[in-house]
């Protein structure tokens, strides 16, 4: 049983108690070196009159303390303070109160007993305490860092759809550390598979930085889009759409047109990031569907998509694409005599009406395969 003139005497003491564990505190945590002592002494104080009280009094800390450490701990989060440094604090403020319990429990002469029941009720309270300091540290933590994210979220899509300009603009991308004298490049980009989204996030965001410019991402109704300093790599899971370099106040443009970039990497299945200058035919056959559908008509007439006649002209006529109006080469993919291969296009030809030599009519074969390919994948 702990004597009440030790008990007493700790009270009595407590401001020196408090003082020598926030000096060690301090002496001990260079962070804190240069910190006000009073701010020091009175987180000390806080916790640990709180552990001594009960200790005093044999009791457990009440639901009223422990919600007050909780708020201690999330008043620390509030200040920027992290908890790894927070639990330093309180290890070396806890071995410091303990040494100045022991030793006044020697003063009074308490048997070694006695001391270590002292202890055991201490270490058991203090626990208690900093189990409900982190715990709210971490509870504030988290609630601070969903609302970050909340902002660079809302910023990202103000940003992508062109709803924040101006001084609000410039003091938005200084906070999320854009540089707003240097061009940017609008992504997009979609999983290919069932990769997560996250996964591609990091990804572009780890190639697309450059140079300390940092890129700045988020989750847009399931796609990665957001800007980056540089063309980004496409990960091997994903169609990556990008613009051309704009400053942040043109990103809502340049957006639309990472957007339409990566409509047409999915249509054409592409595996580099897709930018619009690169692939302008490619994009105009992945978006003008009205052009596409007369395309088609012009070349394979009332023949049925699936007819094994349609299949077979479109196959001859992809062949002889690919090839570049080579006989000889179109006739060996497809294995077929060359002949045979002069004889299948002069019917096409007699049947259409087009010349496969004719470069408008060979441009308007290509967009029509095309477009039916796209159409098929879709």
């Amino acid at each position: 049983m702990i004597d009440k003139s030790l008990v007493d005497d700790v009270a009595g003491r407590l401001d020196t108690i408090f003082t020598v564990a926030a000096d060690k505190v301090r002496a001990e945590l260079p962070e804190l070196a240069d910190a006000d002592p009073s701010a020091v002494r009175g987180a000390v104080s806080t916790v640990f009159g709180v552990v001594l009280s009960a200790l005093a009094q044999r009791r457990d800390l009440g639901p009223g303390e422990l919600e007050k450490l909780a708020g201690t701990g999330e008043g620390a989060a509030d200040r920027g303070q992290p908890l790894d440094l927070m639990l330093q604090v309180a290890r070396l403020a806890a071995w410091s109160v303990l040494d100045a319990l022991e030793t006044i429990a020697v003063e009074h002469g308490v048997s070694v007993g006695t001391r270590y029941e002292l202890v055991h009720d201490y270490w058991r309270r203090a626990d208690l305490a900093l189990f409900a300091f982190a715990a709210g540290h971490h509870r504030r933590l988290l609630e601070l860092t969903r609302q970050d994210e909340k902002r660079r979220s809302d910023f990202i899509r103000r940003l992508l759809h062109g709803t924040i300009r101006g001084a609000e603009l410039r003091r938005h991308a200084h906070q999320h550390g854009l540089d707003t004298e240097a061009p940017y490049f609008a992504v997009r980009a979609r999983p290919a598979d069932l990769s997560a989204p996250h996964l591609i996030e990091h990804a572009i965001a780890t190639s697309g930085a450059d140079a300390g410019r940092r890129t700045l991402l988020d989750v847009i109704d399931g796609d990665v889009a957001g800007v980056t300093a540089r063309v980004p790599r496409a990960p091997g899971h994903a169609h990556v759409g990008v613009s051309g370099p704009v400053p942040l106040a043109g990103l809502a443009e340049a957006f639309a047109d990472a957007s339409r970039a990566l409509e047409t990497a999915i249509a054409f299945d592409l595996p580099d990031p897709v930018r619009p200058e690169d692939h302008p035919l490619e994009l105009a056959v992945a978006h003008d569907h009205t052009v596409g559908d007369l395309a088609e008509q012009r070349c394979f007439g009332a023949l049925d998509e699936r007819s094994q006649r349609s299949l077979s002209v479109e196959k001859t006529l992809r062949a002889f694409l690919d090839a570049e109006l080579r006989v000889d080469a179109a006739a060996a993919s497809l294995h077929l005599h060359p002949n045979t291969l002069r004889y299948r296009i002069g019917r096409i030809e007699e049947a259409t009406g087009l010349r496969l030599t004719r470069l408008r009519d060979t441009f308007l074969v290509w967009w029509a395969l095309q477009h039916r390919r796209i159409s098929r994948r879709t």
